[in-house]
Parts: C-alpha cells; structure tokens; sequence
C-alpha cells in the first residue's frame, strides 16, 4: 500500500481499473503512481479480500487522497461498490473513471502462468480462472456513473488514458 499525501479536493479522483487477470491492471497501478504521488492503490491481491480493500478505499478517500482501485472489477456489481463508497463518504464531487484493459484472454493467460512471486493467482490454474472471469465480463458504461472510461488495449492507449486522466483531474 501506498500511503500518498491528501491533495486538493478538487483533484482528487478515483480510478477503477477493470480487466482480466494478467492484463496489466497493476502494472498500470504501479504508472499512474509513477505520475503522481497522490495515488493509493487499493490492491486485492495484496490485501486479500475486498471487505479489506472497501476499508482502505475509504481510508484513502477520507485521507484525501486519489484512489486507483485495483481489481478485476469485472461486472456492474463489483464497480458499483465502488462508486457507492466514493459517493457516500466525500461531501465534494471527484471524478470517477474508469480504465479498462482489453487484452486477449491468450496473452493474460501466458502472462499469469508464468508469473512468480505473486500473492495469488499463478501457473496453471490461472486459465481455469480467467475463463471464468471473461465470461463473466461487462465493460463498464458510463450510466454506472464514470466521468469517462478509457478502453486500453496497448500502452499507446494506456499513455493516452494517463494523459487525459491527469488533464481532466485539473479541469
């Protein structure tokens, strides 16, 4: 966990990454962090189970700091959660946006297989996983309430995404 400093309310924001397992969610965690140290990065695979991670999400929230929420999030339900927290906790508007990584199945499937050191999700059992994951995937819409959603299938895409986060932040 990344404990950032609290920023102006009127730049704090939440990121809620979607995307199967080994497409990258972290990584792009990891570079939005890189960009700006406002960010707490709210990590399932880190802290183990979402009733942790609704906690320090709204930890972060109330600290004042940006959130990058760092999972699957693969449906409707699991982002509304969410987007609830954010609006029941902060009396003042952030923008919600939502990033989502659209890599094939194949490639998030080679990448988790060969994967070490990490806390959850490794080798072979991982197919079986993110089979089950992409079935169940709905790409987010912006009536779930985002400011903006970027679909990203390269890092041109995810730059772009950064980019405009970071414009739209300061607006």
């Amino acid at each position: 966990m990344l404990t950032p400093q609290g920023i102006p309310p009127n730049e704090q924001c939440v990121i809620i990454l979607c995307g199967l397992p080994g497409s990258g969610k972290s990584t792009v965690s990891r570079l939005l962090v890189q960009r700006s140290a406002s960010f707490g990065i709210v990590n399932q695979d880190e802290l183990g189970n979402r009733r942790t991670c609704e906690r320090l999400f709204g930890e972060l929230l109330l600290q004042g700091a940006s959130v990058i929420c760092d999972r699957c999030n693969f449906n409707r339900q699991q982002r509304e959660v969410w987007i609830k927290i954010t609006r029941d906790i902060l009396i003042h508007k952030v923008k919600i946006f939502a990033v989502v990584l659209e890599v094939p199945e194949a490639v998030c499937i080679t990448r988790v297989h060969n994967r070490v050191n990490h806390p959850n999700l490794v080798g072979p059992e991982g197919a079986r996983v993110i089979n089950i994951i992409q079935r169940q995937y709905c790409r987010p819409s912006m009536d779930e309430g985002f400011d903006s959603i970027f679909v990203c299938s390269t890092d041109e895409d995810i730059e772009r995404a950064c980019c405009e986060i970071e414009r739209q932040i300061v607006e």
